[in-house]
């Protein structure tokens, strides 16, 4: 992953912390470096291997249970884009958007079993 910083230096943030990326490139992706050595071995991996056998290897598709779900019900709930302007407010508010969501959540569950004991 390619992140610019204000001072204009890249860093790859992958190699800088030993992640495996699981990302498949396209298949016809080009098999120059353009400045990423990881990138080429990555597209040279998935290139040489049957498609099982890479999405095993990296464990392709794999989430945390209900992952997904909650991100959606959030954004759907809630909006996709913070309205604050800096990263700092921006962090805050989607903490805050995710609280409120589990509190609306047990809330809810709450209700539904207060209503099962009538």
């Amino acid at each position: 992953m390619l992140v610019e910083h204000r001072d204009g230096n890249h860093r790859y943030i992958l190699e800088q912390h030993g992640t495996e990326s699981a990302i498949p490139p396209r298949d016809n992706a080009s098999k120059n470096a353009n400045g990423s050595m990881r990138r080429l071995r990555e597209v040279f991996d998935y290139q040489n291997q049957d498609w099982k056998d890479w999405a095993r290897e990296k464990s392709y598709g794999l989430r945390w249970l209900g992952t997904k779900g909650i991100f959606s019900a959030v954004k759907r709930i809630f909006g996709e884009k913070p309205l604050t302007k800096t990263v700092k407010n921006m962090c805050k508010e989607i903490k805050r958007r995710f609280w409120a969501y589990e509190k609306m959540k047990n809330y809810a569950k709450t209700k539904i079993l207060a209503n099962q004991f009538l």
